[in-house]
């Protein structure tokens, strides 16, 4: 799910290891979101795809009705069968849109959960602070700008990232 053509290659070139993170915890991290992903990723790329599988067996079966019609008769019956299809496909779009929002909701709540529990488990001690990118498409591992010279617990590093941001 979550891949790149050179990850060695890219935690390398990036500032992860002089904040002595390791290429292990940086590839678990990595397999963990990736494995919480797979069910989300499956189910939504399934109602995009019947979407448009059910609009264009429709498109299809216009045309099937439209090439064999009477032979020009009746072609108000055909500019009927039209606009039933023009009317049915924007509701289908947004029926299959409103399921695949909802995963994608998920998908990305799931992957904030597990980004919250590994910053918490190993990133922010050396900070790191790693988020979900855009409806849990992708993973930031972020760098904390250290500006608490003496201050080095995580919860007083939180809330002074948070304070200074409201102000």
């Amino acid at each position: 799910m979550y891949h790149s053509a050179d990850p060695k290659g890219r935690f390398e070139e990036s500032s992860l290891p002089s904040h002595h993170v390791t290429l292990k915890e940086f590839q678990h991290t990595i397999q963990v979101c990736s494995l919480l992903q797979k069910n989300y990723r499956g189910k939504i790329l399934k109602y995009q795809l019947g979407g448009y599988g059910v609009i264009l067996f429709g498109l299809l079966l216009i045309m099937l009705i439209g090439m064999t019609g009477d032979g020009g008769k009746h072609w108000g019956d055909m500019v009927m069968y039209i606009l039933i299809y023009l009317i049915c496909v924007p509701i289908i779009h947004k029926v299959s849109n409103c399921f695949q929002n909802k995963l994608l909701r998920q998908a990305h709540f799931v992957l904030s959960i597990v980004c919250r529990s590994e910053n918490n488990r190993y990133y922010l001690r050396r900070g790191v602070e790693v988020r979900p990118g855009y409806q849990a498409r992708w993973i930031e591992f972020s760098v904390i700008n250290h500006e608490l010279p003496d201050k080095k617990d995580l919860l007083q590093l939180i809330n002074f990232r948070h304070i200074r941001i409201a102000e």
